[in-house]
């Protein structure tokens, strides 16, 4: 027939959602992605250096490292 259209392929539905809905989601996400990379680990530690644990004597730099950063230090120099 003239004038018919004919679908191809198949269509993926798709949530109609608000500027608002979507902000949430996006800022869900955000925050998540924040907390898995450590970002609030790190600001707490900051809080509680800055509220009144700034009297403890500071670290020296080899005491603060993680022990897998000391034994590759270890096997590169010998």
């Amino acid at each position: 027939m003239k004038g018919e259209r004919v679908k191809k392929g198949f269509k993926v539905p798709v949530p109609r959602l608000s500027w608002k809905a979507w902000s949430v989601i996006i800022g869900v996400a955000f925050i998540y992605y924040l907390y898995k990379v450590g970002w609030f680990d790190e600001m707490f530690r900051q809080v509680k250096r800055l509220a009144g644990k700034g009297d403890e004597p500071v670290k020296a730099y080899g005491e603060r490292r993680s022990p897998l950063l000391g034994k590759i230090e270890s096997n590169l120099r010998g």
